[in-house]
C-alpha cells in the first residue's frame, strides 16, 4: 500500500503573522504592536496574558472579525490581509 505524500500546503505554516499592529481608532496607541508568529499545521497553541493585553483582539484578527492596522497575515500561504499604516 502506498500513501500519498503531503501536499506543499501541508508542509508550511498554517498561520503566518508578520509585524501585525492593531488599534481600534486606526492610530496610536496600538493594542498590538509588531506581533509576529508562525503556527505549524500540526500545532496546538494557547494565548496567555494579562487582562486587556490584546489576546481576544489577536484571535479576532486570525478568524477575520477584525483587520490589522498594519502588517501581513497569511493562512495556508494565502495572503489574507496586508496593511500599511
Amino acid at each position: 500500500m502506498e500513501f500519498p505524500t503531503p501536499s506543499d500546503a501541508l508542509t508550511h505554516s498554517a498561520i503566518e503573522i508578520n509585524n501585525i499592529c492593531f488599534s481600534y481608532n486606526g492610530s496610536a496607541p496600538y493594542l498590538l504592536q509588531n506581533v509576529t508568529a508562525n503556527v505549524a499545521n500540526d500545532s496546538r497553541i494557547g494565548v496567555l496574558g494579562a487582562n486587556g493585553i490584546g489576546k481576544t483582539t489577536l484571535i479576532n484578527i486570525i478568524v477575520g472579525k477584525l483587520q490589522p492596522t498594519s502588517g501581513t497575515f497569511l493562512m495556508m500561504r494565502n495572503k489574507i490581509n496586508q496593511c500599511h499604516s
